[in-house]
């Protein structure tokens, strides 16, 4: 499989600014993981810098924000992810989902949208990213992984499942649910107030150069939620600093919970 990447130079984003003084490409990381051959970190469910949910105290706090919001529920529940990387957290929440609605279609008990400044990923530099060494499989996502060892690559033993793989390529091709090459706080603006069950925003805003545009980014996310909703994030300095903050309550480092 030939894949075709654009670098994307996160140093030419000086906000506030407009899309021609920005060059939008694919995130350079998966460049890197490729040249390298390193694993694909599928499961890295929380991006806190060479951490990982599974190594971190977080993870059960998520596990169970996670079972009580998508296990269960009379409506489908809303979930935006600001910022995909390398697609690690849009796989890794959907196998977690799929792991507690194991006998329900993954369209039936999640409904996601997509907020980035990159490029769509094309299919094929999706498809690789769907995969991950058995070691990287939490016990909390099993469900949501095949055993499928790619033909070119070591070490890549296991992909999600279908199910899920399209269900994330049917998210990126919608204009409706997914917002790419775009400045972030623009797009936010454009969502309802108290639409959203769950806002994911890691290693966002700090691209946002202008300090107080990335506050009040944060404040538009924290708008968005709906009450006894979450925010996971790894803004905290933003979060803190934010006019909203007072609505929130702290459930761990980077998780939020919107009380009002």
């Amino acid at each position: 499989m030939k894949i075709s990447l654009t670098a994307y130079n996160y140093s030419q984003i000086n906000y506030p600014s407009t899309k021609q003084n920005i060059t939008f490409g694919h995130h350079p990381e998966l460049e890197v993981m490729l040249s390298k051959k390193w694993p694909v970190l599928t499961s890295s469910y929380f991006r806190r810098g060479s951490s990982y949910i599974d190594s971190t105290r977080s993870f059960l706090e998520i596990v169970n924000i996670f079972h009580k919001v998508f296990k269960n529920t009379d409506e489908i529940p809303k979930m935006l992810i600001v910022g995909i990387g390398n697609s690690e957290e849009p796989f890794s929440y959907l196998s977690t989902i799929k792991q507690l609605n194991k006998d329900k279609p993954v369209d039936d008990v999640s409904d996601f949208y997509i907020v980035d400044m990159q490029s769509k990923p094309k299919r094929e530099d999706l498809y690789i990213n769907s995969y991950c060494t058995e070691d990287y499989i939490p016990f909390y996502a099993k469900e949501g992984f095949v055993f499928d060892p790619h033909p070119k690559i070591p070490l890549y033993d296991y992909r999600v499942k279908d199910e899920l793989f399209e269900f994330l390529c049917k998210t990126y091709d919608n204009p409706a649910k997914s917002k790419w090459e775009t400045k972030i706080q623009d797009a936010i603006n454009t969502y309802p107030e108290n639409y959203f069950d769950i806002v994911s925003i890691n290693n966002v805003l700090y691209y946002i150069k202008d300090y107080e545009l990335a506050k009040d980014t944060f404040n538009q996310v924290c708008r968005t939620v709906k009450p006894s909703g979450y925010i996971i994030t790894e803004d905290n300095e933003y979060a803190q600093a934010s006019s909203c903050y007072k609505n929130l309550v702290c459930l761990n480092s980077g998780l939020f919970k919107k009380i009002k």
